[in-house]
Parts: C-alpha cells; structure tokens; sequence
C-alpha cells in the first residue's frame, strides 16, 4: 500500500507541477473593476533616493484619527525601507502646484485643486484610489478606513511592504523609487471581511492592516473603526435570543423557554405568534414582545451609525419541541419559524424608528445556521424554488446569516461531490432573501494539528457568495490559537482574495512562502504541497473520510506513518540547512523558529496515534508524548482544539 501512495502522489505532484508552470505569468488585477494598474514605462519622479526625499506627507486641517494614522504610517514605513524622513503637514502650511511633491493622504482640498474626480459613493466605505497629478500623489477612500486601506496598498504594492502575520512585517531595503502615472481605484468584493484568527484579537493594528473589519471587536478610530454591529457585554453580536429575552422570566413564564437540566437555553419563538404570522395581542408577555422592546433599548443605547442589529439563535442543537413548534416546523421548517419571528422584529422596530428616529436605519441580521440553515421554500415541478408563503419572505431590512456548518468543507459548495442539501442552499435561500452575511469554516475544532485543506474551495464558494449579494463573509479559523502556520499563511491569502476575487491563489500562497519562510521557501511549498498531495488520496482510500465538522479525521488509519515521518525528516533538512546558510543570527533564529512550528503537526498527529504506531514501543510512549508537548509549549503553543489546553492533553487522554 505504501509503495501504491508513494506511485500516486508522484504522478499527481507530477501534474501540479505541470499546472503551477503554466499558471506562472499571467497578469495581476489591480481591482475589483477588472482593470490593470498601468505601466509605468516613464517613471520620471523620485519619491526617495539615497536616504531623501524632497516629498512632504500632507492631510486636511480637520483630519481624522484614521487619516492622521495613515499618514504616519506612511511616514514610518518609508523611513524604514529607505532610511529617508518625511514630513508631515496640514495642508494649510503648504503651497500647492502640480510639481509641488506632496503626498496627500484623505480628503484634502487639494483634491479639488488638481481635478482628482472620483465616484465617491461606488467607493463604498472602504474603497479608496492611489492617483497622481503632476508630480503629487493622492490617496482617499471612501471613508477614512478607505483611506488607511489606500496607504496599505501603496505601501504594499508599490513599496513592497508585506504585511504577513502578526508577528512578521516584510519591509524591503531600498536605495530609491521612481514612479509614473498611477490611476490606482479599488473596491472590495465584499463590504465586510473577516478570517477569524487569534493573531488580531489583542492586535487591532494588524487586523486593520489585514483590512479585516468584524462585528467581535473594538477598533479605535485611528485603525478605521467599527463596522456599525450593535454589541455590549450584555448583548454579544451573534448567539444573544436570550439577551432579547431575559432568562428572568422561566420561572413565571416557563412556556416562553427551552430548558435543559432545569436552566432555559433556548426561546419560543411561535409562543404568541398567530398561525398567520401576526403578534397576538391576546397574550400579554412573549418572546416577540419582549424581544421588540428590548431591541429598542439596544437602539436608543447606540449612536446612529449602528445600523446592524443580531438576533441569532443560542449556539446549541436543542431548539423547541412544544407542540405549536412541531406543527410549524412540519409547515414551515426551522429556519421558517425564524424568519417568522425576526420579520415581526425588523418591522416592528423600523415602524418605531421612522416614527419616533426621524427614520433611523436598523437592520436585523439572524442565523440559518445548524437546524435553521434549511430554508422555508418549495421546490416545483418546473424544478424552481418559491417560498412556502409570504410569511417566510424576508423583510427588507433582514439579513439572513448563513453558516454552511455541516457542509464537506473539501468542495466548493457547487461541486457535484458536495452534500445535496448544500449544492442548492444558496440558491434557494436567495428565493426568500435578498440580503446575506456568509459564515464558513477552515479549520478541525477538535484537532487543531489536523490539517485541514479548504483552499481548493474559495474561488467557486466567494463568487457564489458575491453572486448572491453577500455583505459579509466570515472565515473561522483557529480564533483562540496564534501559533498554527496553517492559519496564519491562510489568513493572509483570505485577506487578498476576499478584497478581490480574481486574485490567484496560487500566487498569493508563494508570496506568502517567499517573505515568510526566506531561504527555506522550497522546503516550506514542499512541505504544503505534499499535505494537499496526501489529502487528496484520503479521499480517494477512503469512503468515510470527509471535512464534515464534529467527523473523526484524526484516527491512525488514515495517517500512513512513513507519510508524517517523510514531512518530519523534510523539515528537519529545512532546519539543517537554514543552520548552516551565511545569513544574520536574527534571520537564520525566525526561520528555525517558523520551520518548528511548521512541523509541529506532525509530531502532535504521530503522538496522537502512537500507540497504533509502535505497538512494541509502549514504554517509550509517555516519554515521547512529554517530549512533544514540551517542545509545543516552548513553541508558544497553548490548545490543541477549540475548547482544550495544551497541558490538558494527558489528562483528558488519561495518560498517567
């Protein structure tokens, strides 16, 4: 069997090989538009040269935190690459003419001055433009978080900046630039973005520079602010019915709830709702009154750019059984039921505001997610969908939130191979909707050294997301662990490719390796290349093998030992070799370091199975499982899945 999978991830290597040639060359899009940046043939002005510059960073006289913070980090990155020192300046203290040499960062009166004439409103918030005019350069966006996304961009793709993970910022040496014409316009495929990861979570700076915008944290001013999601400490921005619904009312009200060992964790959401979809006002306290005003206390407690309110079902699988929830679950289904409820919410709560908030904006969002993803439709005998009644139809400021949890994360959703229910979900859900926020997932929660290959899927998934009108996607990866190559290296693809789709993966995958790994690139896209290989035959060896979550993908029958002890010895050449390249102590201790963990997996996934390993080695076995989980500490490592500590491994694996 071994000799059988060693054949065929050569000749499947073979034709990656093939593949990746042929795709090296082609031409990369500067923007959503489709346009390319131009040629600048004729690169007649220097911004920088032999540690000068005679550029001078302006900003308007009223700038914004955001602004004021672009603009010093331009300043920043510049003294870093080129050892020269800018400048920065309101504009009032400086003259403008066409060859006057500024740098103008947000919105500026100098804009209008050298007819820089952009469609603000296509822009959106975090859209922006890198344009010059005579010698000058200007940089707005759309808001001032476009703005600082402007500044990131140049720093990136004209400075060669590369912002990797939130340990390591590429800042190339640079002697000089010259630059010609930019006429540089972008706007993100998706209004909102996010790959969950836990490098940003104490680090809103680098979540800003990822341009990463979410609903789970607080970001200052000076980082482009928040993304107008109501949340409080009382009221989370997703699994919250019950901060709608206070658990205060069970005992006095106990058919309003779901009850587990006596503790409510769930609301009725048909208990006073009539069979027609209406509030019954026959009975005086339910779920969807309470709710209602609750949700005005949450608006009256938000300023008005808060726009996005969540009411999502509580994170568990036991919604209600009682006998009105059971016949409108037969008619209408879960996700049916749902919509039903948050309908009578949004327009309940839009009526107050036009009358009482001068027509104030207020969007609810909710989940169809794990019982409630099924949406309320019909499908007919012209093979179409249309919902059960009007009831289910979304109400014009609901945003459906829709999380593919129980989808084989190894397709897209469209492949033929995927789970039936879901190659259909998004079309049919667009038959009662017309607003979406999409959540999907990219790493095993219970295994997080399993790797987990879901690449292959982005191009096709994002675009039938962006197809459907998706606002927001949400990419959950490994949130409460920093330290996983496979995340991070992730993230930062995500990062481009869900600001503009028709990035190349394939590409963005080797610019991530060239900065990050060094002179160990080879080793490291080696490494990568082997593990996709390898996965790929997992499915072919075996039927039960999926990227289903909550499947097992770690039992020993799937990992063929010389396969791990192969990518181990890999990495350990790697490590060899950086040992002895001439490089600075600095460089040669990161790389080691970036290899280490790299290999980490590995060694967690032998020391998982190794009993089914080395059946004649059991004395060595509780050696071998200190030895690694010591070298994963020192590495930084603290879990090894969703919910358990690193140093809870032995305990919960009852190794003595």
């Amino acid at each position: 069997m071994r000799k059988i999978l060693k054949s065929i991830l050569i000749i499947v290597f073979a034709f990656t090989l093939i593949f990746s040639f042929g795709a090296c060359g082609q031409k990369k899009q500067s923007d959503d538009t489709g346009g390319d940046k131009p040629d600048q043939e004729v690169k007649n002005m220097t911004l920088f040269e032999n540690g000068t510059t005679e550029y001078t960073i302006v900003y308007p006289d009223n700038r914004t935190e955001a602004e004021e913070y672009a603009a010093s980090t331009l300043k920043d990155f510049v003294k870093r690459i080129s050892g020269a020192s800018m400048a920065i300046k309101q504009e009032k203290f400086v003259n403008y003419s066409d060859n006057a040499k500024i740098i103008s960062v947000g919105n500026t009166e100098f804009l209008q001055k050298a007819n820089i004439n952009t469609d603000y409103e296509a822009l959106t918030n975090d859209g922006f433009f890198i344009k010059t005019s005579g010698s000058n350069i200007f940089i707005n966006g759309g808001s001032s978080r476009g703005t600082l996304y402007g500044v990131y961009e140049f720093l990136d793709s004209y400075l060669g900046v590369k912002f990797l993970t939130y340990d390591y910022t590429y800042v190339p040496q640079s002697n000089e630039f010259k630059f010609g014409q930019i006429n540089d316009v972008q706007v993100p495929s998706f209004p909102y973005r996010n790959f969950m990861i836990a490098g940003y979570n104490g680090d809103k700076e680098f979540m800003s520079r990822m341009r990463f915008v979410n609903e789970y944290h607080t970001v200052p001013e000076r980082f482009g602010g928040n993304i107008g999601w109501f949340s409080t400490s009382d009221c989370p921005p997703s699994h919250n019915s019950l901060s709608y619904v206070s658990t205060s009312y069970a005992s006095s009200y106990p058919e309003m709830f779901v009850f587990s060992k006596g503790n409510p964790i769930e609301i009725c959401q048909t208990y006073g709702i009539t069979d027609s979809g209406e509030i019954d006002e026959s009975v005086q306290i339910s779920p969807i009154k309470l709710a209602i005003e609750s949700l005005k206390k949450f608006v009256l407690a938000s300023s008005n750019d808060v726009t996005y309110f969540m009411f999502g079902q509580q994170d568990i699988q036991t919604p209600c059984r009682c006998a009105k929830c059971m016949r409108h679950t037969e008619k209408y289904g879960r996700g049916g039921i749902n919509i039903r409820f948050v309908n009578l919410l949004a327009r309940a709560i839009q009526k107050w505001a036009n009358e009482e908030l001068n027509g104030r904006e207020v969007n609810i969002i909710t989940f169809a997610y794990q019982y409630s993803e099924e949406p309320p439709v019909i499908l007919g005998d012209d093979g179409k969908y249309s919902p059960i009644d009007d009831t289910v139809v979304a109400a014009d400021n609901v945003v459906v939130r829709l999380a593919t949890y129980y989808c084989n994360s190894y397709y897209s959703l469209e492949d033929a191979r995927q789970i039936a229910k879901y190659r259909n979900l998004l079309t049919s859900w667009n038959t009662v909707a017309s607003k979406f926020m999409l959540w999907d997932y990219h790493i095993d929660y219970y295994n997080y050294f399993n790797y987990y290959p879901t690449m292959q899927t982005w191009k096709e998934n994002l675009r039938l997301y962006k197809n459907v009108g998706a606002q927001y996607v949400l990419m959950q990866s490994a949130q409460n662990e920093k330290v996983n190559w496979q995340s991070n290296m992730e993230a930062y693809v995500a990062s481009k490719l869900m600001w503009n789709i028709d990035r190349n993966i394939d590409e963005l995958v080797d610019e991530f390796f060239t900065y990050y790994y060094g002179i160990a690139k080879d080793y490291a896209l080696e490494f990568k290349t082997n593990a996709d290989l390898y996965y790929r035959t997992l499915f072919e060896r075996f039927s039960d093998y999926s990227l289903v979550l909550g499947s097992d993908r770690s039992a020993v029958k799937y990992y063929d030992l010389s396969f791990l002890t192969g990518q181990e010895n890999l990495i350990n050449r790697a490590i060899e070799y950086v040992a002895d390249a001439d490089i600075s102590a600095e460089d040669k201790q990161s790389y080691i370091k970036r290899l280490k963990i790299m290999r980490a997996p590995i060694k967690f996934m032998i020391m998982h199975n190794y009993n089914g390993y080395y059946l004649d080695k059991q004395s060595e076995y509780k050696a071998y499982v200190d030895k690694v989980l010591g070298e994963l500490s020192e590495l930084g490592f603290t879990r090894y899945s969703e919910g358990s500590l690193l140093n809870e491994y032995k305990t919960n694996h009852r190794i003595q």
